[in-house]
């Protein structure tokens, strides 16, 4: 069994060779089941999902455009960008493409682009021979997805002003 933890270490290292960052926003995008993806409105485009951290908050998914919408309960708009449904997971949504979060004045918090990266992913599987009935641990790679940063992010202060840029390669 130590060596699975070492497979699964060296695994996770060479996937994540440079640093994840996720926001409460993608964590929620995540954790949406791909198979709740009904429409609800009547001009059959968009999903109004309650968000996981806060109920004053509501996402909006465009599911034609797979966009998607942070609002307040002001219906101010906090984060705005693309999703994407990877077709090989079973469930989740992850950003992609250009994202802006907002501060609660409406001024723009911080902008810039994720990328959706595929990684293989090493988990342990029980699989009973159907002759002697005895179980045997077996490895298998799986693919999983998830969203980086790249490019440049644009961080900007509560009015607006830019303060930095981050390079994300």
């Amino acid at each position: 069994m130590p060596y699975v933890l070492l497979i699964l270490l060296l695994a996770s290292a060479t996937c994540f060779g440079r640093e994840v960052q996720s926001d409460s926003v993608t964590n929620a995008l995540i954790a949406i089941p791909k198979n709740t993806l009904t429409i609800t409105d009547n001009n059959g485009n968009e999903l109004h999902l309650p968000y996981m951290y806060d109920d004053s908050k509501k996402l909006t998914l465009n599911i034609s455009r797979k966009t998607v919408k942070l609002t307040n309960d002001k219906k101010q708009v906090l984060a705005e960008g693309q999703y994407a449904e990877p077709q090989q997971q079973n469930g989740g949504l992850y950003p992609t493409g250009h994202w802006r979060y907002y501060y609660s004045n409406g001024n723009i918090k911080r902008e810039g682009d994720y990328m959706l990266v595929p990684y293989s992913w090493v988990d342990t599987v029980v699989v009973t021979d159907p002759v002697t009935g005895r179980e045997e641990t077996q490895l298998k790679t799986v693919i999983k997805y998830t969203s980086i940063k790249t490019g440049d992010w644009q961080y900007y202060n509560a009015d607006g002003k830019p303060t930095s840029t981050t390079h994300f390669d």
